[in-house]
């Protein structure tokens, strides 16, 4: 046998085992989301889907940062993370903001049909936190965290870029 194909047949081997793990990996069942993402709902007051329930939430609260999740029908692992990892450091990092209402956490599907328009608001090209300061029930600024892809593979980076970020969000530094 010729050895160019002999290599030929086993880099195309390496090729669909590299393909059929990716697909097993991205369709296997996700790990659970933290707990911090379950109580979102609490702390919020909120529903996580609904553009209804957002509105009423931010007119009741003025002046606020809203940090939203921005995520599709489908979720993949590395979504997940990205959920589970935002959801933890918001929860956890700014209880207080949260109670009283100067800071919200919200994760809205853009694949609904009643949230696509955030998509063009927020230019958003993939799965997305972002940043977005309401005065008087009206968006004054709005910030992509878009590193936030960069930092995924490292959960204390992660979560102290969303830390840092929304600090400075919410002291009103200029973007």
């Amino acid at each position: 046998m010729n050895p160019k194909k002999i290599v030929t047949g086993v880099l195309m081997a390496f090729v669909a085992l590299s393909v059929v793990y990716l697909i097993v990996k991205e369709t296997r069942t996700p790990e659970p989301v933290a707990e911090a993402q379950l109580s979102n709902d609490v702390v919020a007051g909120t529903s996580t889907n609904t553009a209804q329930g957002e509105a009423v939430n931010i007119a009741k609260k003025a002046n606020t940062v809203v940090a939203y999740y921005f995520h599709g029908n489908v979720r993949c692992q590395t979504c997940r993370k990205i959920e589970a990892y935002s959801a933890g450091s918001i929860t956890n990092s700014f209880k207080d903001e949260l109670l009283d209402g100067r800071l919200q956490w919200k994760l809205v599907n853009v694949d609904e049909t009643a949230n696509e328009h955030f998509v063009k608001n927020y230019e958003l090209t993939t799965r997305s936190i972002v940043l977005v300061q309401m005065v008087d029930g009206k968006q004054s600024r709005w910030k992509n965290l878009a590193q936030i892809w960069d930092l995924v593979g490292n959960k204390e980076k992660f979560q102290k870029y969303i830390y840092d970020e929304t600090t400075g969000f919410l002291a009103g530094e200029k973007m």
